[in-house]
């Protein structure tokens, strides 16, 4: 039976129809992210209640939420919807998430589990190991540990099998942390040493056992961050200190005040701080007479540098105050402060400021496009248009 030419224009119609209905939004979404982003939308999709306020972690695993109390695991997807919930069993149980691993350890004991899918199922546990003083996971699978016994670093593998173990360095460690690769851990010690401070900073390579592959040592000064990707930055109190992986020194900057907050992604470095910029202010001199006069003054600001310093130095914008949090992901710098999530391009150009309904305790970006914000008793999920 021949189809009529009017019965094909109504199917066509009606195709068009269901395409503009349920296609264009999306469509539109996805250019204005990826192409056109003068502006984002941030539309509220989900809220989840917090059961423990006082003590609570929140993890981006897999894209999904996972929110750890003192005695249980959740799971929830980027919707709301709850996907399952674990009890956690001993005194002190700390968990990390890296990839596809959701570790939980009880420190005291040194219980150690891997958990891992939808349904959190235990996939491997260790038992026994001994009191643990510190825990890192790394994407790549590297599991290192600090045990109280004899203060030595041990690499387990995602069997939780020990592979090696090394020594801790002699001082305080001020700063523990993974290269952005997970490959290289970093160890910062301060010494006192003929009466002045004096820290190092240490490159293990977890791929070689632990084997050290570089160190730099610095007078007079506290580290409080170190990072890592093509070259190892160190933020101490005075300074910043970009280093090769030889830990050869290739540039310092020191003309900034104190570092309030910073982060890293790929190979930029993320900085909150005070600093001096030329404004303008409206005076009246002697004669009643309103005159424009330049004036240096301290403002924050937020910063971009290449990890080397060599190019991005002058990517900087003027805050209305310093944030408390700077997160980072492939297209978006995410910032808070004074009841206000901003976000921006990598340019640091604004593109939207949403105005939190409570005090904010943190914000976590949950995949390219979506981004939650909790306080002490609700996490809620925005989803950027």
């Amino acid at each position: 039976m021949a189809i009529s030419k009017q019965k094909i224009t109504e199917y066509l119609l009606l195709l068009i129809i269901v395409i503009v209905v349920f296609f264009t939004p999306n469509v539109y979404a996805y250019l204005k992210i990826n192409f056109f982003t003068q502006t984002i939308d941030m539309q509220e999709i989900a809220e989840i209640a917090i059961d423990s306020p006082k003590e609570f972690s929140i993890y981006n695993y897999n894209d999904k939420i996972v929110i750890a109390t003192p005695d249980a695991l959740s799971l929830y997807t980027a919707d709301g919807k709850m996907l399952k919930r674990r009890q956690l069993n001993g005194e002190e149980v700390e968990v990390k998430v890296a990839g596809d691993i959701v570790l939980t350890a009880e420190t005291l004991r040194g219980d150690v589990g891997v958990l891992s899918g939808d349904d959190l199922a235990v996939v491997m546990e260790k038992k026994d190991l001994g009191a643990i003083s510190d825990i890192l996971v790394s994407q790549q699978g590297y599991i290192v540990i600090v045990l109280e016994k004899d203060n030595r670093f041990y690499i387990l593998n995602k069997q939780l099998e020990i592979d090696s173990s090394f020594a801790l360095p002699e001082g305080e460690i001020t700063n523990l942390s993974l290269s952005n690769d997970g490959g290289v851990l970093l160890v910062a010690v301060v010494n006192l040493e003929n009466g002045r401070f004096k820290s190092y900073v240490y490159q293990y390579d977890l791929a070689l056992g632990g084997k050290i592959i570089g160190s730099c040592d610095l007078a007079d000064s506290l580290v409080f961050s170190v990072y890592m990707n093509d070259n190892q930055v160190v933020i101490t109190d005075s300074e910043i200190k970009s280093y090769n992986r030889k830990s050869d020194e290739i540039a310092t900057i020191s003309d900034i005040n104190k570092i309030d907050q910073s982060a890293s992604y790929g190979e930029y470095l993320y900085t909150a701080f005070w600093g001096m910029s030329e404004e303008t202010i409206t005076r009246v001199d002697k004669n009643g007479k309103e005159v424009q006069q330049k004036v240096e003054k301290e403002v924050p600001k937020l910063k971009v540098y290449k990890d080397d310093f060599q190019a991005k130095a002058s990517m900087e914008v003027k805050l209305k105050s310093l944030p408390q949090q700077i997160i980072v992901n492939d297209k978006f710098i995410a910032t808070y402060a004074e009841g206000a999530i901003h976000l921006y391009d990598k340019e640091i150009n604004s593109l939207a400021v949403n105005r939190s309904k409570s005090d904010l305790k943190g914000i976590l970006w949950l995949g390219a496009d979506k981004l939650l914000a909790y306080d002490n008793n609700l996490i809620r999920v925005y989803q950027l248009k």
